[in-house]
């Protein structure tokens, strides 16, 4: 009989933070380019922790300025922009979960 652990590490046995269904919906959404988790990581550093395009630029060299800038107006990829608002209203703490253990200058994509 197998012993399956879910929400658990593999080769650490710690508990993994549980996320809810908004917060995978907004890991999942993006487009062929780029993962919603790599979009959702610009936005966060843009919304929440109020970093600057031009940091933000500066901290992703692998990918194009216009892109940047698509992703925080939303226009870039929509349905991540809309999850990513609608999680910052509703639920904060998942948005904090996902992103806070994120190293500033490391490459989340």
């Amino acid at each position: 009989m197998m012993n399956y652990k879910i929400n658990t590490w593999i080769q650490s046995g710690e508990q993994a933070k549980e996320i809810s269904s908004k917060g995978y919906e907004l890991l999942r959404a993006g487009n062929q380019s780029y993962s919603g988790q790599t979009i959702g990581y610009i936005l966060y550093c843009h919304y929440i922790k109020g970093d600057s395009f031009n940091v933000i630029n500066r901290e992703n060299k692998s990918m194009p300025a216009n892109i940047i800038k698509g992703i925080l107006t939303g226009t870039y990829s929509p349905k991540t922009f809309n999850a990513f608002m609608e999680l910052a209203d509703a639920e904060p703490e998942t948005l904090e979960a996902i992103y806070s253990d994120v190293k500033e200058g490391e490459n989340i994509g």
